[in-house]
């Protein structure tokens, strides 16, 4: 095997794992799920006690930590742009269904988990139960109309929605142009991730961030 191949094989198989990631954005995603953590971990606080609440320190938490949703959105949306890009320069495609398959497992598992005990503790302590509630929460529409069941996971639909048009976007760019421009998907990332977060936090208001 020439020494070419063997850079495409690495390649390759750099592109189909996680051995090649990026530490530092790891650590800037951490961060930014500290400050929304913290966002409402303070708020939570100034509806105990308003005295406490007004506490430099405890207001800065309340209305300052917001910003951890926006950087989580931009870094996810580079994170994904530079997975697509790596596996379009090592195979020459993007596998669309394998990449939203890795992001649903990643998701649908645990969220599912949350909406149905959830639904359950409606249903047997609250006495409610809304089926369109329901059924737009589990189909992640829930930013439109009447909404969820749940205001947290309206971040969590945008992404959903945000995975599944970028996919196709990079499909159908990968599928269209030969040589792309080495940091075209990530802007692309960057640009539609951004508007998905800007119509959101007009449909949902910024008290819903996180």
């Amino acid at each position: 095997m020439n020494i070419s191949n063997q850079s495409k094989t690495k390649n390759a198989a750099s592109s189909r794992g996680d051995s090649n990631r990026l530490l530092q954005l790891d650590a800037l995603r951490a961060l930014a799920i500290i400050l929304v953590l913290l966002t409402h971990l303070g708020s939570t606080i100034n509806s105990w006690n308003a005295d406490v609440g007004r506490s430099s320190l405890i207001y800065f938490l309340a209305h300052a930590g917001w910003i951890g949703v926006p950087l989580f959105f931009v870094l996810s949306g580079f994170l994904i742009g530079h997975m697509l890009q790596r596996e379009d320069l090592a195979t020459g495609k993007v596998d669309l269904l394998r990449f939203l398959t890795r992001r649903g497992l990643k998701i649908y598992p645990p969220f599912y988990v949350v909406v149905f005990a959830y639904s359950a503790y409606l249903w047997f302590f609250e006495g409610e139960f809304n089926w369109e509630r329901f059924l737009r929460e589990v189909f992640f529409i829930q930013n439109y109309g009447i909404g969820g069941i749940m205001d947290v996971s309206w971040s969590l639909a945008v992404e959903e929605h945000f995975y599944l048009s970028f996919g196709v976007l990079a499909l159908l760019t990968a599928k269209l142009s030969a040589s792309p421009p080495p940091c075209g998907i990530d802007a692309l990332a960057l640009a539609s991730l951004d508007s998905f977060r800007t119509h959101s936090a007009m449909s949902c208001g910024p008290h819903q961030y996180g």
